[in-house]
């Protein structure tokens, strides 16, 4: 089979116009590859975007967040390639998100993306990630790695999402913001910074309340975040991060198709009957010790807990009341050797990850509500240790290459409470172990252009909720481990100094794909099998262009041809065949355009989204059409004196209330696949104070 099967639907006059434009001769300035410490985080080294052998993307957050809503990932992330988002309305299941596949198969939150926030990973040793308390107003950058690198991370990292919050400038500084919109929306938030000394404090807590756009979706979460760096000199530093977050929602459900054509704002009848929803209680405690040495090594140490107390009630009632009791922790040491090798720059990095996970968790019948008889009480507990290597060589003055391996050893365990029978207990034991690697390289064409490539693996665990075993209790003794090699090559560069381009195609070839499948009866509730193997080829595009200096036009395209190879499925007592069907919940195309006016007193900003046609079944029975969103937002910053400076703005998203599915629920019972938004309306203001001005402002008041 060709790289793309439909290989013409490639060739787009973007891409065309952004390659012929190329200076490809070599100019006869001198290249000289240093490799200056950065800048880019989520790679264990860090390093300059440009020369990365990944294709990376950096988010400035201030930037195009002006005016947004801020209340996920998604506004942010939908400019990146590759990357898609869905869930955005239905907070009792959080925000879905996949890079180039990984992570589509979640029922709920984030799987096989690595998610980091200031160097501490939110992703747990299983593998699932939860962004429960996340204040995108806190955040100053997001650097996405888009593609494989469990060379570096280990478990569930077929891309890397890191998110870096604001420091504390010099000047003392209180932020206000509070929003409202449609559907209910209300939102406070509070945020500060001060820097008394060697320290640097910087902190906020936010609070959001939604009615939501269907019927039973009703939802608030409440969050704070401090942060605290004290600077023992100026090499060396030390972290303390405290987060704490909690959340209530309600669980509309998913709709069939004559359901949401009927209405689409009504929810899923078992839903309200069974009061489906949850409530989220996490609290995190982090150390990060870093020590940039004057000879150019570093040292990282790090260390965290926490815990997760969960609810949920499920729209059946057989066990449709899940509850559970986390406490999660790890620690991770890094060096960084920053040398000289047979008089050409290197580095290189050793480092090890310990990380735990134990939850109590129950299950009980759902009794239209109310909590009924206990059916079941395990202890399962996850354990992952890691090793890792990286170097980075400028080979010549023109190639850098990079190398990296790591081993992992996950050990997850289940202790059955709840049998009474000892020929009935259901604990067990499974250790998963993997060796991962990958190498990449990068060429300057020109001092502006680079040609990167990499070949690298990645594995993903099934995460604990995924063992779940629907012969019974314990783990599910079929499931295995996912495991894939990813090829890839790209272009990347600027142009003039006002325009920047990434250009990348890849190749994924994948056993024992893990894919999603519900029991009759159990809507909502997820199991999973392993597929025989799958293969994913891509394009991606994206180009960030200043043509005037406050104008700015970003645009970014992917096209996914994403399929099962090998892949028998048992329905109902009969084999059925999928080889060759598109692995469901993925677009093949995804395209985004924004134009934004980011003046220094006013912006505004208007974009358009488009996501194409996908399939919500392993036997893509149910095409899920594609559609396409504009929306706009826009705002106005004004200087109050000794009150500060103060923004008001307004946004609406899906301007022309398009109808189209928000979330699709991957091979869902009695075809409930759908969930639906409309166009949503909201305005809100926010002030910065400078603490020096107010205080100048209230004594020249009282004069």
């Amino acid at each position: 089979m060709v790289l793309f099967r439909s290989l013409p639907r490639l060739i787009k006059p973007t891409a065309f116009t952004v390659v012929a434009s190329l200076p490809m001769g070599l100019a006869a300035e001198e290249f000289r590859t240093e490799l200056d410490p950065l800048m880019v985080t989520p790679p264990r080294l860090d390093i300059d975007p440009m020369d990365s052998p990944f294709a990376v993307d950096v988010l400035d957050m201030p930037l195009i967040q002006r005016g947004a809503q801020d209340l996920d990932l998604s506004e942010a992330l939908d400019r990146v390639p590759g990357l898609f988002t869905q869930n955005r309305y239905n907070q009792a299941q959080g925000l879905r998100m996949s890079i180039r596949g990984f992570g589509a198969r979640a029922a709920f939150g984030v799987r096989g993306v690595r998610v980091m926030l200031d160097g501490i990973p939110l992703t747990l040793p299983d593998g699932q990630t939860q962004l429960d308390g996340l204040d995108m107003t806190l955040l100053d950058r997001m650097e996405v790695i888009r593609g494989p690198f469990s060379a570096a991370y280990g478990n569930a990292s077929g891309g890397v999402v890191h998110m870096v919050t604001q420091d504390a400038p010099e000047e003392p500084f209180v932020t206000v913001r509070g929003q409202t919109g449609a559907y209910g929306l209300r939102e406070l938030a509070l945020r500060g910074g001060v820097t008394p000394g060697d320290w640097n404090l910087f902190g906020g807590v936010r609070g959001v309340q939604r009615d939501g756009y269907r019927d039973h979706s009703e939802s608030e979460s409440y969050s704070l975040y401090g942060k605290a760096r004290y600077n023992f000199n100026d090499t060396a530093s030390l972290t303390t991060i405290v987060n704490a977050s909690r959340r209530e929602a309600d669980d509309p459900g998913g709709l069939t198709r004559a359901e949401w054509r009927e209405d689409r704002r009504q929810a899923a009848g078992g839903n309200e009957t069974f009061n489906a929803g949850e409530k989220v209680d996490q609290q995190r405690l982090a150390w990060i010790f870093r020590d940039d040495m004057h000879n150019g090594d570093s040292l990282v140490a790090r260390a965290f807990v926490g815990r997760r107390d969960f609810e949920n009630r499920l729209p059946f009632p057989g066990g449709g009341q899940v509850a559970f009791d986390r406490l999660f922790s790890g620690v991770g040491l890094q060096y960084t050797f920053d040398r000289q090798w047979w008089g050409r720059s290197s580095r290189l990095v050793l480092g090890i990850d310990a990380e735990h996970q134990r939850d109590d968790r129950q299950r009980y019948d759902n009794n239209n509500g109310v909590r009924g008889a206990q059916t079941l009480d395990q202890e399962e507990t996850v354990a992952n240790i890691g090793v890792y290597l990286e170097n980075e060589l400028a080979v010549t003055d023109r190639f850098t290459l990079t190398l990296g391996g790591r081993y992992d050893q996950v050990r997850l365990e289940v202790e059955d409470a709840f049998a009474d029978d000892p020929a009935d207990d259901a604990s067990g034991t499974r250790t998963l172990d993997e060796l991962s690697w990958m190498i990449g390289g990068s060429f300057a064409l020109t001092a502006q252009h680079r040609l990167y490539g990499n070949v690298a693996t990645v594995f993903e665990t099934p995460t604990t909720n995924e063992l779940a075993n629907p012969a019974g209790r314990g783990f599910n003794p079929d499931l295995e481990s996912q495991t894939a090699v990813n090829y890839e090559l790209g272009l990347k560069g600027e142009l003039g100094g006002r325009l920047d381009y990434d250009l990348a195609v890849f190749t994924i070839r994948l056993r024992d794909e893990l894919v999603p499948f519900e029991l009759a009866g159990e809507d909502g509730r997820t199991y999973y099998r392993n597929a025989g193997r799958s293969r994913r080829d891509g394009f991606e595009a994206s180009v960030n262009w200043w043509f005037w200096e406050p104008l700015r036009l970003s645009a970014a395209y992917a096209y996914s041809d994403f399929y099962f190879r090998d892949f028998e499925e048992e329905v109902d007592d009969a084999l059925l065949d999928h080889s060759d069907r598109y692995i469901p919940g993925i677009p093949q195309d995804q395209l985004f355009v924004e134009l934004a006016y980011d003046g220094t007193r006013r912006f505004a900003a208007i974009g358009a989204q488009y996501v194409g046609r996908m399939y919500a079944d392993n036997a893509n029975q149910e095409r899920v059409g594609g559609y396409a969103l504009v929306n706009a937002r826009v705002g106005q910053q004004l200087s109050l004196g000794g009150a500060g400076d103060w923004q008001w703005f307004a946004g609406v998203n899906n301007i022309f209330d398009r109808d189209y599915a928000t979330n699709v629920r991957i091979n869902a019972n009695r075809q409930a696949y759908y969930e639906r938004a409309g166009a949503v309306l909201v305005c809100g203001c926010r002030g910065d104070v400078l603490m020096k001005r107010l205080l100048n402002f209230f004594q020249r008041s009282a004069s």
